[in-house]
């Protein structure tokens, strides 16, 4: 079997070599190519931060869009002459269909009104802006109708009263000759 032989066809003076003069070291090209990535990434922050800022202003336009319009809702539920929560006196303002409280169908309309207000938010920005604001109208609201529950229950209280005392003063007026009864429904009084 034959072996085959190579014999060195180029000899070592005849290789090239390669010289670099001027220019860049290697250090000095990563450090460029280093601040012009730096360039292009402060480039795109400084974007994320304007578009940021942007939607943070358009949020905040549409929640207070929706919490004006809650108010004026809210202030409807209160203040409207002929269906308002204040129109509500009396026994109608103490006992209530459903067996809540005054305060307690105020507390649940106002839930009821923000959930609706919360579905036509865009994002979770835009719920926990609203929520957050939305608070002041839940103190509000539920300040006013505790005033008029209690008021409403001040006047209630005061008509049994002066019921029981007409009541009294009559039943004194037709039995005044029986002493025994007379004397009962004075200390009634």
């Amino acid at each position: 079997m034959r072996v085959p032989v190579f014999n060195q066809q180029v000899g070592e003076a005849q290789t090239p070599s390669v010289q670099v003069r001027g220019g860049l070291s290697p250090s000095e090209a990563v450090g460029m190519v280093g601040n012009q990535i730096d360039g292009v990434v402060g480039l795109v922050n400084s974007g994320a931060k304007a578009y940021q800022d942007f939607q943070d202003v358009a949020d905040n336009a549409r929640v207070s869009k929706e919490i004006a319009d809650t108010q004026n809702s809210v202030t409807d539920y209160l203040y409207n002459p002929e269906s308002g929560l204040l129109t509500i006196t009396g026994e109608n303002a103490l006992t209530r269909d459903s067996g809540k409280s005054l305060v307690d169908d105020a507390n649940d309309w106002l839930n009821n009104l923000n959930q609706e207000k919360m579905a036509n938010l865009a994002n979770n920005n835009q719920r926990q802006l609203f929520t957050k604001n939305a608070e002041s109208l839940r103190g509000q609201l539920h300040r006013v109708a505790s005033q008029h529950l209690f008021s409403e229950s001040q006047k209630f209280q005061r008509q049994a009263f002066d019921a029981d005392i007409k009541s009294s003063i009559n039943s004194i007026s037709a039995s005044y000759a029986e002493l025994l009864t007379t004397f009962e429904t004075l200390n009634k009084i």
